[in-house]
């Protein structure tokens, strides 16, 4: 199974799009590269092929968890 990293910019609809990547932890990964991005996303999701897996919530859950110091992983 595949996943994409799907988000979108503050006032806009355009929706960007990662490429594949092959687990939901790559593809968490790269949606924290995407919420540290200038700007950060308004809206921010992973896919499957049947459609939305893990939404903004759970990505960030994900991005504090990598961080070192208090509450991350170092």
């Amino acid at each position: 199974m595949l996943y994409v990293v799907k988000w979108r910019l503050p006032g806009r609809e355009h929706v960007h799009e990662s490429k594949p990547f092959k687990t939901p932890r790559g593809a968490m990964d790269f949606g924290c590269e995407v919420l540290e991005g200038q700007p950060p996303p308004s809206d921010i999701w992973i896919e499957d092929q049947m459609g939305p897996v893990l939404w903004q919530g759970k990505i960030k859950e994900h991005c504090r968890s990598r961080r070192p110091g208090p509450g991350g992983a170092g």
